[in-house]
């Protein structure tokens, strides 16, 4: 009787085992699956956490290969101590996330070199914000200062880069160099605004540093349109350009995004518009901070760039989600459907209908890579 038993486990063991889109949600992983699945389950984490494994900077990839390392050292060991010489699918979930925890950490620690200029003027005005002010609480008779300064900070910040050769700085060095940067001025402009500066137009604010026999320098803008106003009459096209550099900067063309996705990303952008119009309104001026606009696409394209990348998204026919480098076929649906390419095919032969709208007589109209 036992023997039938341990056959009979055994049996299902190497079904689940075989079978690639799994019903259970937990099965044992042997030794010779062991990586593949790791690196699945790891891509999958990194998804959730908002990382794109085919994006971490070669300086972080030996951390990253590092922490998956631990992870099949830990379930070899629990494989080589199993009476079936098997992992459960579960510890291997569990397993990887425990150490790709901290390294998830240090991905949301860093800014990538083509985000920097915002990430550095969203952090001047935080720390205007600190100090009770904000960007229009600079007198313009120091604005040329306050580029100037802003311009220093992004240099920083770039040989920091180039000298450890890397293509990213951590959120702690922005904050640091910022902060360092910026305290004299910061200190003068609010004691402009407490009465306890004595300021006239023709007062500087190098001239207060070094003395009225210093010269003020030219100063280039640090962020290019980055802390520009934006208009009332130009929020039409400086929205499109604003949400063009969002969808890029997750590796999105916006030019040519799917029948799927398009739609989505038009409404949103109406729905910035709109969310900008409001806040004139709400602040009675006619302009806006770019900083803000983009902050705002930022928010409003995080559901559609999510869509674009099938993240949280699962194929209705097989019930598995997607990871990097799948194809998926799109139906000609009205909503355009995408589902597994090895799923949709075999359904099609036997049923003509998309399986989740039901709309007959459909096809697969397009194949995509998920990024």
């Amino acid at each position: 009787m036992y023997k039938k038993v341990l056959s009979c486990a055994l049996s299902c063991a190497t079904l689940l085992t075989l079978c690639p889109h799994k019903s259970l949600q937990a099965y044992p992983i042997y030794s010779s699956y062991l990586e593949t699945q790791i690196n699945k389950y790891a891509n999958d984490y990194l998804r959730q956490e908002g990382v794109d494994s085919q994006t971490i900077p070669s300086k972080l990839r030996w951390e990253y290969e590092s922490n998956l390392e631990k992870a099949s050292n830990r379930l070899r060991e629990c494989i080589s101590t199993s009476y079936f010489g098997s992992v459960d699918d579960a510890k291997v979930r569990q397993v990887v996330k425990e150490e790709l925890a901290s390294f998830a950490r240090t991905m949301h620690s860093i800014i990538k070199a083509e985000a920097l200029d915002i990430k550095v003027t969203e952090q001047v005005h935080n720390e205007l914000f600190s100090q009770g002010l904000t960007p229009d609480d600079i007198p313009s008779e120091l604005v040329s200062e306050y580029l100037q300064i802003g311009h220093k900070v992004m240099v920083k910040l770039r040989n920091t880069m180039r000298e450890d050769q890397r293509t990213y700085v951590r959120i702690n060095e922005i904050e640091k160099t910022v902060r360092d940067e910026f305290a004299s001025f910061i200190s003068y402009v609010k004691s402009l605004h407490t009465g306890h500066g004595n300021f006239s137009s023709h007062f500087s604010f190098w001239n207060w540093i070094f003395g009225p026999a210093i010269a003020q320098p030219t100063a280039p803008s640090y962020v290019s349109s980055q802390s520009d106003r934006v208009k009332r009459f130009e929020l039409e096209a400086r929205t499109k350009e604003a949400a063009e550099r969002v969808m890029r900067l997750n590796c999105l063309d916006p030019t040519s995004l799917s029948n799927r996705v398009s739609p989505d990303y038009q409404r949103k952008l109406d729905v910035i518009r709109t969310r900008m119009r409001n806040d004139m309104s709400i602040n009675n001026r006619d302009y806006v901070y770019l900083e803000d606009l983009e902050r705002t696409a930022r928010q409003e394209l995080q559901s559609v760039i999510d869509k674009a990348t099938f993240k949280n998204e699962t194929c209705s026919i097989c019930l598995e989600g997607y990871t990097p480098g799948e194809r998926v076929g799109i139906l000609n649906c009205s909503s355009a459907h995408a589902y597994h390419k090895d799923c949709i095919y075999p359904w099609l032969e036997r049923d003509t209908s998309c399986p989740l709208c039901r709309k007959t007589n459909v096809i697969v109209a397009k194949q995509e890579t998920v990024p």
